[in-house]
């Protein structure tokens, strides 16, 4: 009950109690969990190809540079910069863990803080709607628990949780600023809803922050036009909410910028293909599953999927039917709040059909007239609009059933009691249903098959050929970032166009596209067939792999006339090149180079021959020796640094002047 000392008590220990919650959904209802005491970490599909490389990789640069951020990767698509690429995103509180602890422990602790800031931001998000202590618990569980947001673990899909944990956060503001009350709260409110989008930015997925703004929009416009009282305060709500996402961008400044920068040069510069865009639609005939865990079935072990989303199916929007039962209960409650009850069916309804995607007209619509729309690749990443629309929608319902146990007299002093049983087997049916979707894996099991190195990795660095090594099967992984070798593709969406148009131009993996890219050797699959022109080089039976020499090889570094050269670094702060020539020689290397990328040669800045600077780059040398150093110091980086500190100040500055103003009525 409301203000009574006992949900007083609740109210205060709500964090833990949702910590709890989070802990033993990624703990105890965990399938296939190793032995006691050996080191396990949450299985993913993108976690065992890239995520967890990238982490280790990136904590081998930390700790022989404390301090300092690895802002390029010089093994993806031969050198994508980290930040800008969305790669490595350390500004993220969420991901501050893997600065600190070892991998194992670190992504149980960071997996865990999503879930439980996920739900606690439900909880405050129905609180700041004036909902029961009870009804902010079923928004809680209803949102934290989610398939929509919990099943992303084994896809690997780290990012997109930072992300989505902060969405109710930032709608909580959108609620504070958009009320008749005084402008201390309000202000306060448009801090919390730019705090929020600046961490989902942060995070490095712009499309839920895009959500969110969407969300919260929404949201004021519908407070403005249906409160009397806030009418004539529609100046105020439009300034704080434009304020509140200006700060945002201001706060992400260090993580936005680099990837602005980036994102200009990319495929995605003019827009990606309408195709493309709804590559990943929701089928209409799956929706279903938010009542049905699994209704089609799933991609992950054990299971099989028959439904039309494609060839993979390892995530699951299951909110419960507890939930949906609640959800449809929140029409009959008080009519005070029908207006934001159908604030949120309209959002579940919106955010549904434009996941719907290339199903409906209306994503074209949105495809063709809302800025950077045409940006995303996945409709159905919008639906975590609709799985917290139904949450909040849930915890409405949950004050509808309170009101009428406290009707009736027979039942009334066990209303506690129920509602308490209720938010449990919503949360109990939650943990059931997603435990399909969570599967640890023993750390040494992966360390073996994953990070070790192999003979094929020693005989590569003993021949020197980790540079200019292309693995036709496996090109998407980027395993090569921690035997200094490079995967030419890499695992990324983001690719500069540039480098598209060369792949375009001399298609993939024929003679020219090897060439174009430095590559002399390919390691092909035992069972493959090798063509007439290329040489067997060496077998490695245990890695799956055969090693060919390409014919006319152009490897990665290479002089006319000949000179020898070797790397002596190739990290995220620096490539350095040592070369000795007998006679005047023009140097080429098949890397990119991309802005913000400052060349020295022998101390002093190189002159640069710029057939194609994102792709290769050639230098004139005189005879004797000579280093070269490619330093990656982007001014993006810099400036953003200095917006985030000054947006920073300027929240503290918002925050601290709403104090000082006397409480509204």
């Amino acid at each position: 009950m409301t203000g009574t000392p006992g949900s007083t008590f609740l109210r205060r220990i709500a964090p833990l109690l949702l910590l709890v919650l989070a802990s033993i959904q990624l703990s105890l209802f965990v399938r296939d969990l190793p032995a006691a005491g050996e080191p396990w970490f949450l299985f993913g599909t993108d976690t065992l190809t890239h995520d967890a490389i990238v982490h280790q990789w990136v904590q081998g640069e930390m700790a022989e540079r404390p301090f300092s951020i690895p802002l390029w990767m010089p093994g993806i698509q031969a050198g994508l910069p980290a930040l800008g690429a969305f790669l490595w995103t350390p500004f993220s509180p969420q991901a501050w863990p893997f600065q600190f602890l070892h991998y194992t422990l670190a992504q149980r602790f960071a997996w865990t803080l999503c879930l439980w800031l996920a739900a606690w931001g439900g909880f405050v998000l129905a609180r700041s709607m004036r909902l029961s202590v009870a009804a902010a618990f079923m928004v809680a569980v209803a949102w934290g628990l989610s398939g929509h947001v919990v099943t992303l673990v084994h896809a690997g899909h780290f990012q997109k949780v930072m992300a989505l944990s902060w969405l109710p956060w930032m709608a909580a503001g959108a609620v504070l600023l958009s009320r008749p009350h005084g402008l201390s709260r309000s202000t306060a409110g448009g801090v919390l809803l730019g705090v929020s989008f600046a961490l989902m930015l942060l995070a490095g997925h712009p499309q839920i922050a895009y959500t969110g703004a969407l969300l919260c929009a929404g949201l004021a416009v519908w407070s403005v036009f249906f409160r009397r009282k806030l009418q004539h305060h529609w100046r105020r709500v439009a300034l704080l909410l434009g304020g509140g996402l200006l700060l945002g961008l201001m706060l992400s400044g260090a993580q936005f910028l680099p990837g602005y920068e980036t994102s200009r040069l990319s495929t995605r510069a003019a827009g990606i293909g309408f195709e493309e865009a709804t590559a990943t639609s929701y089928p209409p005939a799956e929706v279903l599953e938010y009542a049905i865990p699994r209704h089609r079935g799933s991609s992950v072990m054990g299971d099989v999927y028959t439904g039309e989303w494609g060839d993979e199916r390892i995530v699951s929007d299951y909110i419960g039917r507890v939930a949906l039962v609640l959800a449809f209960l929140a029409l009959f409650g008080r009519l005070q709040r029908i207006n934001a009850v159908f604030f949120w069916l309209l959002a579940a309804a919106f955010f549904l059909l434009v996941g719907f995607g290339s199903y409906t007209p209306f994503y074209r619509a949105l495809y063709e007239t809302f800025p950077f729309f045409d940006g995303f690749r996945s409709p159905g990443t919008f639906m975590a609009g609709t799985s917290l629309a139904l949450a909040v929608l849930a915890g409405f319902g949950t004050d509808t059933v309170r009101g009428w146990l406290r009707t009736a007299p027979r039942i009334r002093r066990f209303t506690p009691l129920l509602l308490t049983g209720i938010v449990l087997v919503q949360a109990a049916d939650l943990l059931r249903a997603n435990r399909h979707f969570l599967i640890a894996f023993p750390w040494d099991r992966y360390e073996v098959e994953f990070l070790a190195p192999r003979d094929l990795d020693v005989y590569l660095m003993e021949h020197g050929l980790q540079l200019q090594v292309h693995d036709l099967v496996n090109e998407l992984s980027i395993r090569p970032l921690l035997f200094d070798g490079r995967a030419v593709n890499g695992y990324h969406p983001i690719t500069y166009a540039a480098k598209q148009e060369l792949d375009d131009f001399h298609q993939l993996h024929t003679l020219g596209w090897f060439r174009a890219w430095g590559i002399s050797h390919v390691l092909v699959p035992p069972a493959a067939e090798a063509g007439d022109d290329i040489t067997l080089v060496a077998d490695f039976p245990h890695a799956g792999r055969r090693l060919f020499a390409l014919p006319d090889p152009v490897p990665h570094t290479h002089t006319e006339p000949p000179a020898q050269y070797r790397w002596t670094e190739r990290s995220g702060a620096a490539r350095r090149l040592s070369v000795t020539a007998a006679e005047e020689t023009l140097l080429r290397v098949h890397d990119v180079a991309g802005p913000g990328t400052r060349v020295i040669l022998n101390g002093a800045t190189a002159d640069v021959i710029e057939h194609n600077p994102l792709l290769f780059t050639e230098f004139d040398l005189p005879p004797g020796e000579h280093e070269l150093v490619w330093l990656y110091e982007p001014d993006s980086y810099r400036v953003g640094l200095f917006l985030t500190a000054l947006g920073a100040a300027a929240a503290g500055l918002m925050l601290s002047a709403s104090r000082r103003r006397p409480r509204g009525r």
